[in-house]
């Protein structure tokens, strides 16, 4: 009896475990099964966000593209070149489009080093951590002494760093620049442009806080500040805009969105309008 019983309690327990064994079977088979079919939905999901993404961007791209348009038309519909923002309606999908004419910035490429510190003091960085940083700016986009003719002096340039000695192509270049941290360039970023080609500020395309920034050192910039504040205060509409001036580069970011996938897009272009009837668009950016 105690060999039969314990021959049928290995027996008992060999069920159980094919018992187990079927159960996990099962309940992994369940698994795949549930996880297949969330992977199917979620791949139609991404595949729906890519679609809705795809006419987002193509909503933008449009948008900037009439945006150029306008602003090549009469002076009646062109649009704000402030960085007012407007709508823009293509194709069912409606853009925030914004203007900005890049003569209303600080050109980091032909600013004096007395408005490259004034700069820099706005952020925070003033004294020598100030003076270091404009001697560094100014050598990375002066040709090296030896190509003028020159002497070599590095003018003690940190060791282990090379000037450039070229343009800066970008804004975002200067975040190489020794001594520049990422939170005193997040400041100063939107006060700079690389497509001015100006050495000067114009204040009727300025921005309030380029104004702010001159408006102690510019009786013009100061006046144009005080003019806009007042606006504001008394509930006036602000200026109009001064209208598109050929010759000068614009900076034009469109954003849209999709409401019922969440999906958002945006463009920025940055272009010339050259005034010249055989080739009026010049674009250094479309990203």
């Amino acid at each position: 009896m105690s060999v039969w019983c314990a021959g049928r309690g290995r027996r008992a327990g060999d069920e159980g475990v094919a018992i187990i064994a079927a159960l996990w079977a099962a309940s992994l088979a369940a698994v795949i099964v549930i996880s297949v079919s969330q992977l199917t939905r979620a791949d139609a999901g991404t595949v729906r966000d890519r679609g809705a993404l795809a006419q987002l961007h193509a909503a933008t791209d449009a948008a900037i593209n009439v945006a150029i348009l306008a602003m090549l038309g009469p002076q009646q519909t062109q649009p704000p070149v402030t960085g007012r923002p407007f709508k823009i309606d293509v194709a069912g999908h409606s853009s925030t489009v914004t203007v900005l004419d890049e003569a209303g910035r600080i050109d980091l490429n032909r600013a004096n080093a007395a408005t490259l510190k004034l700069v820099l003091a706005s952020a925070g960085s003033d004294g020598a951590e100030a003076d270091d940083l404009v001697r560094r700016i100014m050598q990375h986009r002066t040709p090296p002494q030896d190509s003028l003719g020159g002497g070599g002096d590095s003018g003690g340039a940190t060791i282990g760093y090379s000037p450039a000695s070229i343009p800066f192509q970008t804004v975002g270049d200067l975040r190489w620049v020794p001594g520049m941290n990422a939170a005193l360039y997040d400041r100063v970023a939107p006060l700079l442009t690389v497509y001015s080609q100006a050495a000067d500020v114009d204040p009727t395309f300025a921005t309030d806080r380029v104004l702010a920034l001159f408006a102690g050192v510019s009786p013009v910039a100061k006046q144009a500040l005080d003019e806009r504040r007042a606006a504001a205060r008394d509930g006036r509409p602000p200026p109009e805009s001064p209208g598109v001036a050929l010759g000068h580069a614009y900076t034009i970011a469109a954003e849209a969105k999709d409401p019922s996938s969440g999906a958002v897009a945006r463009r920025t272009a940055v272009v010339r309008l050259t005034g010249q009837q055989d080739a009026p668009l010049l674009v250094y950016r479309w990203d």
